[in-house]
């Protein structure tokens, strides 16, 4: 792959000496030939400018390479060459105007000449260049200043030495001697092969390639009881030119007895496109406990051998936040903090984002069922036995007042406990779409909420909350016989 070749956006800008001399030694003519090849050669969506100078500068062409470039060095490089001097001060001094407005982050500058700084007997604002001599400082000082990185090379033709000239003012100059068209033409191609890769080796190394990793939304300080929670782990491009995969993924729990599942086994990553991958965090402790959550992973990028070229490293682990705290609290609220949510979620809960929260209400007569789901509410309804299915199409439906109902299919099974007084734990299954590849189960505890497929559901025993001590106790032993019996 000619990574060169992505599309990366560059400015060149070409001083063209015009001066007689380039004429007299026949010059100018090959260098206008050889123009046409070397335009045509640079990528389509980068811009040229041309800026032809002798004793002073000339008229500046600004052209999109997308032009015709038969038509771009008719209009902006001169038939012929015919002027008295080669006051190269005075050329840079107009380049460093149109640079410092260029906006792109690299750019090219490029002197063509057959001569070294003359500026002739006329009193000139850049006398030969000297150290301490002032203008040429400013020079220096406005190209130390120029918004972007700008690359210069000087084409010296038939023994000129412009480029040391250039120096002064551009720090270090890339020097290509030619005379002959084929000379020249050899010397514009390794000048455009430069360019392109130094172009590239900008692109690709700012942002570093390679990829980052952040949690979302892992439990932390959330009820122990609740035994588990969901959380989202978000893998993004370091460097949205370099698509990469990450393999090899692991996460262990550091210090809190959990285990992680739904890890993939490979994630790609190519057009700027993050992934979010929901996982699933399940642990095995009723006591207070709390630890880290570690990600480890391998990355890789089919650009890697082409960017080693451009001495541009790919990261081979994900950078970011690898490793995010976790814990959960002995009676703790649950659902009080930690879970994952949407990342467009807000704390106004925003009515456009797709989320909905299901309530169970635990009754002398059973359970009743509500639905709420961007602003609408669904229900209630009053399943008779827990574990019938529930959503469109099932028996047990959620409408709203006009008759929408709650898309996708789900159910709710009950978890025996040792101790048949207590409060159960249940079973969730839910698929938003109703097929099976989008189903997923997870345990909603007593009292607690839990989220499945973006869905929070929320269990609350209203048998307890609202009825006085001796009360309750008589509508759980009624809640816990229609339970054996639905089970």
């Amino acid at each position: 792959m000619d990574l060169a070749a992505q599309d990366t956006r560059a400015y060149h800008l070409i001083l063209l000496d015009t001066s007689g001399s380039m004429a007299t030694k026949g010059l100018y003519p090959r260098v206008h030939d050889a123009l046409l090849g070397f335009l045509s050669s640079l990528p389509r969506n980068d811009t040229i400018a041309v800026l032809p100078f002798a004793g002073t500068p000339g008229a500046y062409c600004e052209r999109s390479l997308a032009e015709d470039v038969y038509s771009i060095v008719r209009d902006c490089v001169p038939p012929d060459a015919k002027g008295d001097w080669t006051d190269l001060g005075g050329a840079f001094a107009a380049a460093l105007d149109h640079l410092s407005t260029v906006d792109v982050s690299l750019s090219s500058l490029i002197v063509v000449t057959d001569d070294e700084h003359d500026p002739g007997p006329d009193d000139s604002d850049y006398p030969p260049p000297a150290k301490g001599v002032p203008a040429w400082d400013v020079l220096a000082a406005r190209a130390r200043s120029l918004p972007g990185v700008v690359v210069p090379y000087a084409l010296q033709l038939a023994g000129g030495q412009s480029a040391k000239t250039m120096s002064t003012v551009f720090g270090n100059v890339v020097a290509h001697d030619a005379t002959s068209q084929a000379e020249i033409v050899t010397q514009l191609t390794a000048i455009r092969t430069d360019i392109r890769m130094t172009v590239a080796r900008d692109a690709y190394r700012r942002p570093p390639p390679g990829a980052t990793a952040a949690w979302e939304g892992v439990p932390d300080g959330v009820d122990c009881a609740s035994g588990a929670a969901e959380a989202q782990l978000t893998f993004a491009q370091g460097n949205p030119l370099v698509p990469v995969a990450v393999t090899d993924l692991a996460v262990t729990a550091d210090g809190f007895p959990a285990t992680v599942t739904g890890i993939p086994a490979r994630v790609e990553l190519s057009d700027g496109v993050p992934a979010n991958i929901r996982v699933h965090v399940t642990w095995h402790t009723t006591d207070t406990a709390s630890g880290t959550l570690r990600l480890v992973a391998r990355v890789s990028s089919p650009y890697a051998d082409g960017l080693r070229q451009l001495d541009v490293p790919v990261a081979t682990a994900p950078a970011g936040e690898t490793d995010t705290a976790v814990s959960c609290r002995t009676g703790a609220t649950s659902g009080a903090s930690g879970g994952w949510v949407p990342p467009t979620l807000t704390t106004a809960l925003l009515a456009s984002v797709l989320t909905a929260a299901v309530v169970f209400v635990r009754r002398r007569r059973g359970f009743t069922l509500r639905a709420s789901w961007a602003g609408v509410e669904f229900g209630p309804v009053r399943p008779s036995l827990v574990g019938d299915r529930f959503g469109a199409g099932s028996w047990v439906r959620l409408r709203s007042a006009d008759g929408q109902e709650l898309p996708g299919h789900g159910t709710l099974q009950p978890i025996r406990t040792d101790d048949r007084t207590s409060a159960r734990a249940y079973k969730i299954t839910y698929s938003p779409d109703s097929s099976p590849a989008r189903a997923d189960e997870t345990v909603l505890p007593a009292n607690g909420s839990i989220m499945v497929n973006g869905v929070v559901f929320t269990h609350q025993d209203e048998t307890t909350s609202r009825r006085s001590p001796d009360k309750a106790e008589a509508s759980t032993a009624t809640a816990s016989a229609n339970d054996a019996r639905s089970a």
